[in-house]
């Protein structure tokens, strides 16, 4: 090795020139560490904060899952609880029709029956006023009680005929013997047609509910 050289170089101010030269290589590798360092801790912190985000986001799907199934069972609910109402409904209907059409099927009957009594006193008659009596309110009940399931139109027809019937029990109350004739007749003309009309109203609305069971 040429010592001369190399001490000829330090003497020369040669040593500066390689010191920094050595300080270059130094600084290089070390910021190259530090630099991979760096990179290395991001990567780590996110990896960190994707699989933080991840759990958050699987938290708020399985939150939205359950909220699904929440509402789903809450319409399945509601809509059992309207069949249900539903079915009470047609239920009831199907009650009170077939109670009107009992209540009322002989009104005209049993009207022109009383109206033809030729006794005005005595206990025979009291107990037939007062069985005619309850018959007309039991009829007049189950027309209110089916009033919410006829039309306007069809519960006025249902009406006539318990009005009419009354009006004329409470004329051959008036007298004290049988209805005079002529009021008979006309009773009797009037009213056997608006009987007939309301029990044909009334089997052909318990009719369509039955096909449609």
């Amino acid at each position: 090795m040429d010592w001369d050289f190399f001490r000829a170089a330090l003497a020369g101010g040669g040593v500066t020139a390689v010191l920094l030269s050595i300080a270059g290589v130094l600084g290089r590798s070390q910021l190259s560490h530090w630099l991979n360092k760096d990179i290395e801790r991001i990567k780590a912190q996110f990896q960190r904060d994707i699989q933080i985000d991840k759990a958050a986001f699987e938290r708020e799907l399985e939150a939205y899952k359950v909220s699904l199934i929440a509402e789903a069972e809450r319409a399945k609910a509601i809509q059992s609880i309207k069949t249900a109402g539903a079915l009470r409904m047609i239920d009831r209907k199907y009650e009170v029709l077939n109670e009107v059409c009992k209540a009322v099927r002989e009104y005209a009957s049993t009207g022109v029956a009383f109206c033809t009594l030729v006794f005005a006193s005595g206990d025979a008659f009291v107990r037939r006023q007062s069985w005619v009596s309850e018959y007309l309110q039991a009829g007049g009940d189950a027309i209110e009680a089916v009033a919410p399931f006829i039309t306007h139109d069809e519960y006025g027809q249902l009406l006539d005929l318990h009005v009419k019937v009354t009006a004329a029990i409470n004329d051959r109350n008036s007298f004290d013997v049988a209805l005079p004739q002529p009021r008979l007749d006309a009773f009797r003309a009037e009213i056997v047609q608006l009987q007939a009309d309301v029990n044909n109203l009334l089997q052909d609305k318990i009719t369509a509910m039955m096909e449609m069971a």
